[in-house]
């Protein structure tokens, strides 16, 4: 069943990277972006979770893809070691195949992206997805899907990636079953609370290394249900860094074109624009208000720059929550007066001990 691997091992036994893009290809760097020097007290909820810089963050222990490509690691053959269990999505032009795949070295399943060069129409394209293999390889953290390895062909960039179980809870959740929290007899505050702080932790992480994700939504957001016993809900993890970008020294960005997803792109995001990590505290605010309620604001015909709408037949379960202020901020229309992702880390609705 290793039918992709074993097609594309001989053309990989010996890589022809792009020499523009050799080092972000050849070898997978130890060095990883560290962790910000002050970190957020772990509310209750999250007491038994060791402390952000004790955690194993990259909990297995894989041979680089490329390494195992080139020596067939452990005089295993490559379709060996990695064996297909199934396709988990393919676009409509086949342009992007995600595949898992169980590692019978390291025991567990990773998943193998498979990007076809054919989706790099200009050198635009081209930069925006090396660019992503650039930022992506240097994150690790707890809430972000890791990147273990990457390579190349002359016809696809291949990605081995941590595999996540519920890569589809929040699609399906929200766009699909359209069941938010509120539906819950409590509204699941402190599951609620344990989310966001998964997300948030990975947003002050990007943006402490001026890192703006862009693109902030519920398919970018995975759920890791294979917890061990010191964590009290499954964790959210983020992904898809393809139209992250790094900020200036000024912590701004000029951006070429307007990017993102329109129900969650924030409204400074225009053509020509200069933005910030800010950007991302919009699309959490937007996300959390949906994830909460089961729609975004927009939905009440609300207005950016307006007070946002609380209907109290939608919020009674949040009530005294803080939840509404937070959102309040992360919903400012102007960007200086946004909360940031460090700072919703300290607000009453995640360190509140009130169910």
């Amino acid at each position: 069943m290793g039918l992709l691997l074993v097609a594309v091992s001989p053309i990989l036994a010996v890589p022809v990277p792009s020499p523009s893009h050799s080092d972000v290809i050849l070898t997978m760097d130890s060095l990883r972006l560290s962790l910000p020097d002050h970190l957020p007290l772990k509310p209750l909820y999250k007491l038994q979770v060791p402390a952000a810089d004790q955690l194993p963050l990259c909990s297995q222990t894989l041979q680089p893809l490329w390494h195992c490509l080139q020596t067939g690691n452990q005089a295993a053959p490559l379709q060996a070691r990695y064996e297909f269990v199934k396709q988990v999505y393919v676009d409509s032009g086949e342009t992007t195949i995600i595949d898992l795949y169980h590692d019978s070295v390291a025991d567990t399943n990773v998943v193998i992206k498979k990007v076809s060069k054919r989706r790099f129409f200009s050198e635009a394209l081209k930069d925006s997805a090396y660019r992503e293999l650039s930022l992506h390889r240097q994150l690790q953290h707890i809430n972000i899907v890791q990147l273990y390895d990457t390579t190349e062909t002359e016809e696809h960039l291949l990605l081995l990636l941590e595999h996540v179980p519920r890569h589809d809870y929040f699609t399906k959740k929200l766009e699909e079953l359209n069941m938010p929290f509120s539906v819950k007899p409590n509204g699941g505050v402190q599951k609620l609370r344990s989310f966001c702080f998964d997300i948030l932790s990975a947003l002050h992480y990007l943006h402490y290394h001026g890192i703006m994700h862009m693109d902030l939504k519920p398919s970018n957001l995975l759920l890791q249900t294979n917890v061990d016993s010191n964590h009290e809900y499954p964790i959210v993890k983020m992904c898809d860094f393809g139209l992250a970008r790094q900020v200036g020294s000024d912590g701004h960005l000029t951006l070429p074109w307007k990017c993102g997803s329109d129900q969650y792109r924030a409204p400074e995001v225009k053509d020509g624009a200069s933005v910030s990590c800010k950007v991302d505290m919009w699309s959490f605010g937007i996300f959390l208000h949906r994830l909460s309620v089961g729609f975004r604001p927009h939905d009440l015909a609300w207005k950016p720059g307006t007070p946002i709408p609380f209907p109290t037949r939608h919020w009674r379960k949040f009530a005294d929550t803080g939840l509404q202020d937070l959102l309040s901020q992360c919903l400012q229309k102007d960007p200086t007066l946004r909360i940031s992702a460090e700072e919703a880390l300290s607000h009453p609705f995640l360190t509140s001990r009130q169910l």
